[in-house]
């Protein structure tokens, strides 16, 4: 005998129980209701994660109505108008939608926030480099990172529509930040 089994295989507390004997409760093979997911595992549809978590809230909102994911979708490309015509009409009574509305607001003002700091960065590295033809090419070079927030938007537009995604990454967090009503 080697490895500390006994001659009936795996040492007590390994393996399954004795024969005749089920798992007692809370010892099944899985997590049980009181328990979380086990190390490695995701969440179950039951099991939703708490505050802070990722998901703290958002998790299980799907749409209620057949255009809400098609509405949910335009708040990320126009990020001001859509938002605040879901906000100021009947369509506010869908989660989902209310959700997105204020989403595509915060990355409305996230995208605004980085379109300024491109601008002034791309003016310091056309000033620094005194004009010309190498800070004119290198200006247009960095012109290509000004359609990140609009790469980004188209994104999350597709995420909304085709995952029907409530949880986005950054957006929602800062979501949850600014408006305390979701």
């Amino acid at each position: 005998m080697s490895g500390g089994q006994g001659p009936g295989g795996p040492p007590p507390g390994y393996g399954a129980p004795p024969p005749g004997q089920g798992p007692g409760p809370g010892q099944g093979p899985g997590p049980g209701p009181e328990q979380g997911p086990g190390p490695g595992q995701r969440p179950g549809p039951g099991q939703g994660q708490g505050p802070g978590q990722g998901g703290g809230g958002f998790d299980g909102v799907r749409p209620q109505a057949d255009n809400d994911k098609l509405i949910s979708a335009l708040c990320y490309i126009f990020v001001f108008l859509v938002p605040i015509i879901v906000l100021v009409t009947d369509m506010k009574n869908s989660r989902f939608t209310k959700i997105h509305a204020y989403q595509g607001l915060v990355f409305g003002g996230m995208a605004v926030g980085y379109w300024i700091l491109f601008c002034v960065c791309t003016f310091i590295v056309g000033a620094a480099l005194g004009g010309g033809f190498i800070a004119a090419a290198v200006q247009c070079v960095l012109w290509v990172f000004a359609f990140v927030p609009t790469a980004l938007g188209l994104y999350f537009a597709y995420l909304v529509y085709t995952k029907e995604q409530v949880v986005l990454p950054f957006v929602t967090d800062a979501t949850r930040g600014v408006f305390k009503d979701l």
